[in-house]
């Protein structure tokens, strides 16, 4: 179960080590009833403890982002490993629609408008 949290105007998500197919469907319903209803700008997604993302995942994630930006708010994916990212890549996925930042930090910074 991932959990969730509201700082200011974004919904902080953090996955757990392993998700499944279902829960990530579960995760895109809860995520965007958290944001709507917080009217959030962000949706941060914490996935540093995620031990794998397949391609069913990241499809997930990148129909999250598409449902988010109807909503008016922005995703960001944290601390994917780069095992996962290389992975992704020997598959052939293109990674360039997602936006992404190593740490929470970093995250925050762009948040702000760093």
């Amino acid at each position: 179960q991932a959990s969730v949290s509201v700082l200011d105007d974004a919904v902080l998500v953090t996955l757990p080590a392993e998700q499944t197919a279902r829960d990530f469907d579960l995760l895109c319903v809860d995520v965007l009833a958290h944001v709507g209803n917080a009217r959030a700008k962000w949706a941060l997604l914490d996935l540093s403890g995620l031990l794998v993302l397949d391609e069913h995942g990241f499809r997930q994630l990148e129909g999250l982002s598409a449902m988010l930006k109807l909503l008016g708010a922005r995703m960001i994916v944290i601390g994917i490993r780069p095992g996962v990212i290389a992975g992704l890549a020997r598959l052939g996925i293109d990674l360039t629609g997602l936006r992404g930042a190593l740490t929470m930090d970093r995250a925050l910074e762009i948040v702000r408008g760093g």
